[in-house]
């Protein structure tokens, strides 16, 4: 039922009660723009901790007039209300007069027993953003429902996690003061396919239920709270709406610079010398990286809250030695505390664990005040160790039985907050035992969450081009609400033979330009260098310009902190009255100069961009085109199509391999025409909170009309930046890049390697010249490999700007070198000119990924390598019986060149999800080497969790632990012909999906460790 009809009000300390003959209604203003409305049963209203809005602040003067007997009309220095009494009702204008939202003429909001529910109309054209991270990747949510109850996400789809702020294209924005429970029905309401999980955490509806308002002009909020608290933010922009939800729920503190670089991270680094390898890796090829992360089982069991010390023998030492190479580390953390766990018994005494049901998982219960005391005190030895950022994994809880409670009360009101709780302790009790800024990584975030340094990861994802399509839309619609420290998985997490260089590389273009900016995944390597030269190449680079841009990207954090400003914009923030422009959904800005429009299509090797009206510039080759106005953009594999808005400053510092070094003596200023412009740069110590006493610097950054740039200090302490810094100035004005104009036709040659060994071999064609140039292009294969069917080696083509041209080929020979080398030659007719370019291209992984493979074989007793089968005397017998079972040698068609170098093993079909599910056994793999004549080598391995290796049966070596690549120091000698290579894996695990369980790289290289390519491999 309704509220009713209205029996009194008055007006109260700056409160306009309304008593009704069911409840209570109340309205104030917080801000002459923000207007607070309450409602529910009884006579008073009670303030309640919701974790929102952590403190509701003073209320501002408004001027009430009573218009008529049943008509009210609310003023402030913004905004008019008028309020219909009898039914209760009201329409919310600026002071011009212009309509921003109103309510049905009858029936706004409904009380039940335990719910409450508000509604407004829409106009036909509103748009709503915002409401949290939507696995559904709807950016604009009208005729959609939203819920607000966190799910872990997984596959397709990323976690739901609702945060109840959205905002409309009419003006205002709308933020939800509960934890409860809520569902946002938006015009017609289409509600969202189920979670991937939904038994883990039940939401207190039925999914596939609608909620019962799909009224097509209409949007209701309802809420599992006997009485709702809300706030409308009337403002023009986005910005100015996203500014009003931090003066509300708080701001977000500046992060620690290095939480700006890359973050590299996979499903997981197993020990002490594996993460200290990485580092040095990093280090020797001098790729740009800043923190490394040290994800799950770290420990022993969850709840233990103490290294391992078999696989962490000396943390400290490690974490010291991390930090003088200048790397930061995140440490993963989770709720739940196992029975069997060293914590268990002493939480459970103190009452620090949820009350969960019978048979149920327990979990921490950070709303306990002394639980989160306790949990710091923990986790603080951890910060002594050196650990500098937290990774608050699985807190949506992702496991959260109903009739589960905590110290705060019901799992209904815990359940949205959960996280938010968890962030708060950590980041209230660092702030007061040390001096560096928190940084908290969660995978679950609500309104309010970012005030404790908390930044949100979209969850275990799959590694595919529609995943990617996906999670560019919704880390927009994240950032659009009021959470601006977002990133995803660069290259998706769960991986599978979708997986690719080129999609890798791709996400990782895009990830650039992501507020943060980390990889993850369970492949067994996820490292700058695993995905081959070409990939490297263009990683680095990538990695290199996110570093230069650090001056950029760090000033933008600043306005983050001052004002909420989103990093990662969405088109409907800027080109709000560009209709076009705001319905591209995968094109969006980065800061105020940058649009980004990344490429999520396999194969795609151009894509259209909008570009709204203005001047812009293609920040590779420095072109101008005008605004309004779609443009076909090329983009090689090496690069994303990126343009820079006319007016814009962009400050660049020099190549750098951390960010957290010393300020930079030189910056390069790159302006570009277009109008005066001005960029607001901004320093600070980059690692303390002092910036909050003053000790930071502006130096302000302007360009007139005719380009003259200039450079002064705005603010603050001049000791922050060197004395003798230089600024050199860049103008850009559209001029064509010199060194391309020489040539009239330029070529760039690419290829993607898939899982089952067949490779596409992209060329991008481009003619820089008016006229149109004639070419044929002529594909030469190596040996052993050969076109798809229906394809041919030719392609010709006439080409006015660009065009692409690709091949799909496969390997035909039964035995092969591990790197393949082809070329294509272009012929090039224009004007009576012949011109012939050639180019080079070659794949492989470098590693022998064509083995036969025979498991798995129990592993009784668990002795591993000791448990010897049939096979290690009786090599090539086509099968083996273990159990009763026939075991026959076979090869994985799925896999020809199995992530890019590390064979997975046992092969399937005895176990298709081998690497979730096996966890004790032995399996072999079998290969051959062909060579010319005998010939001396050296054997390269890495092996998980041990391996035992035969070259002509003869025993080479074994080892019994964890082998990161190596060579041995043993040269072996290959016989002239066939060379037989079988190696076997054992393995007992209690707890796999590491990325790497059960699997070995193998290569054979020369005394100098080169590949020693003239060998042909062969399963």
């Amino acid at each position: 039922m309704d509220l009713g009809k209205t029996i009194s009000y008055e007006k109260r300390n700056n409160t306009l009660t309304i008593h009704t003959a069911q409840g209570i209604m109340e309205l104030s203003f917080v801000q002459e723009d923000i207007m607070r409305l309450r409602f529910g049963r009884g006579t008073a209203l009670e303030e309640r901790e919701t974790l929102v809005v952590e403190t509701i602040p003073d209320l501002k003067k408004f001027e009430l007039i009573t218009s008529s007997p049943e008509t009210l009309l609310l003023k402030t220095g913004s905004i008019r209300v008028n309020l219909l009494l009898n039914p209760l009702s009201m329409q919310v204008y600026t002071n011009e007069v212009q309509k921003i939202v109103s309510t049905p003429a009858a029936n706004t909001t409904t009380l039940e027993a335990h719910t409450s529910t508000i509604r407004f109309m829409l106009t036909p054209d509103e748009k709503i953003y915002g409401l949290g991270q939507d696995p559904m990747a709807n950016l604009n949510h009208r005729d959609k429902e939203r819920r607000m109850w966190h799910e872990w996400g997984a596959h397709r789809r990323s976690g739901n996690g609702g945060i109840p702020f959205y905002m409309s294209s009419e003006g205002y924005g709308f933020l939800l003061n509960s934890s409860y429970p809520s569902r946002f029905a938006i015009g017609k309401a289409e509600v969202a396919e189920p979670g991937y999980e939904v038994n883990y955490a039940p939401a207190p509806w039925a999914w596939g239920q609608d909620s019962g308002e799909t009224h097509p002009d209409r949007l209701a909020v309802l809420l599992d709270e006997d009485s709702m608290d809300l706030f409308l933010i009337c403002r023009k922009t986005f910005d100015q709406i996203q500014k009003g939800y931090v003066e509300l729920t708080g701001h977000a503190p500046m992060p620690p610079k290095w939480a700006l670089g890359f973050i590299q991270c996979k499903n997981r680094y197993r020990n002490q010398e594996e993460l200290l390898y990485i580092a040095r890796e990093y280090r020797r090829k001098k790729i740009p990286c800043d923190v490394l992360v040290i994800d799950w089982l770290w420990f022993k069991e969850f709840g233990d809250l103490e290294w391992f010390k078999e696989s962490w023998p000396n943390p400290r030492g490690m974490l010291k030695e991390l930090n003088e190479m200048g790397f930061h580390v995140l440490q993963a953390q989770h709720p739940f505390i196992e029975k069997h766990s060293l914590k268990y018994d002493t939480f459970k005494a103190k009452a620090y664990l949820n009350k969960t049901p019978e048979g149920t998982r327990p979990t921490y219960d950070h709303s306990n005040p002394e639980a989160r005391k306790a949990w710091w005190q923990e986790i603080k030895r951890f910060y002594e160790d050196g650990i500098r950022g937290y990774w608050t994994d699985m807190g949506e809880l992702e496991v959260h039985p109903v009739g589960t409670e905590s110290y705060l009360g019901s799992r209904e009101r815990v359940h949205n907050i959960y996280s938010s709780l968890w962030n708060k302790g950590l980041y209230e009790n660092q702030r007061r035992d040390f001096k560096e800024r928190v940084f908290n990584l969660p995978r679950a975030a609500y309104a309010g969450i970012q005030r404790y340094g908390s930044a949100l990861w979209s969850g275990d994802i799959d590694a595919s081009w529609e995943v990617l399509h996906d999670q560019v839309i919704i880390g927009q619609g994240v950032c659009l609400s009021g959470q601006q420290y977002w990133c995803t998985d660069i290259g998706g997490f769960i991986t599978d033979e979708r997986f690719t260089d080129e999609l890798y590389i791709r996400w990782l273009q895009w990830g650039t330009f992501c507020p943060i900016f980390r990889t993850h995944g369970t492949r067994p390597d996820n490292e700058a260098w695993s995905f081959g030269k070409q990939a490297e190449k263009i990683i680095s680079d990538f990695l290199e310009l996110r570093y230069r841009l650090m001056p950029y990207i760090y000033s933008c954090a600043r306005k983050v902190t001052e004002a909420g400003t989103p990093i990662m914009r969405a088109m409907c923030m800027d080109f709000a009255d560009d209709s076009t422009a705001v319905a591209q959904d995968t094109q969006f800005m980065f800061g105020p100069a940058f649009l980004v429009a990344p490429i999520v299509e396999k194969g795609a090797r151009s894509r259209k961009v909008y570009l709204p009206s203005g001047i812009w510039y293609d920040f590779w080759t420095g072109e101008k085109y005008s605004g309004k106005r779609w443009i076909e953009a090329a983009a090689p594999l090496h690069r994303l199509p990126l343009y820079v808005k006319g007016g814009s400053i962009i400050p660049l510092g020099p190549r750098i391999e951390w960010a957290a070094g010393e300020a930079p003596e030189t910056l390069d200023i790159h302006a570009y025409a277009g109008g005066t412009g001005s960029f607001e740069m901004y320093e600070d110590d980059g690692l303390t909170y002092g910036y909050e006493k003053g000790e930071y610097i502006k130096t302000l950054i302007t360009m007139d009309a005719s380009c003259h740039v200039s450079v002064q200090k705005l603010e603050g302490e001049d000791a922050l930046i060197p004395a003798n810094r230089k600024y050199n100035i860049v103008v850009h004005r559209g001029e064509k890049d010199q060194t391309q104009a020489c040539s009239s036709i330029t070529v760039d040659v690419d290829h993607s390697l898939s899982a089952n060994g067949h490779c596409t071999i992209s060329a991008l064609i481009t003619n820089r010249r008016e006229s149109e140039a004639a070419i044929k292009a002529s594909l030469h294969l190596p040996t052993g490999w050969t076109l798809k069917s229906e394809e041919k080696p030719v392609i010709a083509k006439d080409v006015k700007d660009f065009t692409c041209m690709q091949w799909e080929v496969l390997p035909l020979a039964n035995a092969l070198p591990l790197v393949h080398h082809a070329s294509i030659i272009f012929e090039v007719q224009q004007k009576e000119k012949t011109e012939h370019i050639c180019r080079e291209i070659c794949w492989g992984s470098g590693y022998a990924t064509r083995w036969k493979i025979v498991g798995n074989f129990d592993n009784p007793g668990e002795k591993g390598l000791d448990n010897i089968f049939e096979v290690e005397h009786n090599l090539h017998r086509p099968y083996y019986e273990e159990d009763g079972q026939k075991l026959q040698w076979n090869r994985n068609p799925d896999q020809e060149f199995n992530c890019f170098g590390y064979v997975a093993l046992p092969h399937p079909p005895k176990s298709p999800n081998i690497a979730q599910e096996f966890v004790k056994g032995v399996s072999y793999a079998k290969c051959g080497i062909w060579s010319e004549k005998e010939t001396q080598g050296w054997i390269e391995i890495s092996a998980d969790p041990s391996i035992k290796l035969w070259l002509n049966d003869e025993l080479i070596c074994q080892k019994n632990g964890i082998v990161l690549k190596q060579v041995l120091e043993q040269p072996v000698t290959l016989k002239e012909g066939w060379n037989t290579v079988l190696i076997k894996i054992a393995i007992a695990c209690d707890k796999p999906a590491s990325g790497r369980e059960y699997g070995f790289n193998f290569r054979i290289v020369d005394q100098d460790k080169h590949l020693m390519n003239h060998l042909l491999y062969r399963a």
